[in-house]
């Protein structure tokens, strides 16, 4: 085997490695029990603190548990429950609770 083939192994060897780390990295789920991306996970993790910019089955049971509370102020419109906390999400519970992060056990607490 020449100098040359040796370092074409060397670097495909380095290049295998890097993409396998990255992929490893991206696949693994975060502390906060959510998927990356876009999909929402199926565990529920009711003290997780939510906020703006979370996805995931939490919030939208945080997003139920809000359309579902009838002391809620007449006249706010519902919430979209599609698990993204985003600005009407936050709106919404900062009317309800006075609070822009909450846990969903919180949330519970307050409202059952």
């Amino acid at each position: 085997m020449t100098k040359k083939t040796k370092q074409i192994f060397i670097g495909v060897g380095i290049l295998v490695v890097v993409i396998a780390i990255v992929y490893f990295i991206k696949k693994k789920p975060n502390a906060d029990n959510k998927e990356i991306g876009n999909s929402a996970s199926l565990f529920i993790d009711e003290d997780r603190l939510l906020k703006r910019g979370d996805v995931g089955s939490d919030v939208e049971s945080l997003q139920r548990g809000y359309n579902n509370y009838e002391a809620i102020p007449k006249g706010l419109t519902k919430l979209v429950e599609d698990g993204q906390f985003g600005a009407k999400t936050e709106a919404a519970i900062y009317t309800a609770t006075g609070r822009k992060q909450i846990r969903l056990s919180q949330f519970n607490n307050l409202y059952n």
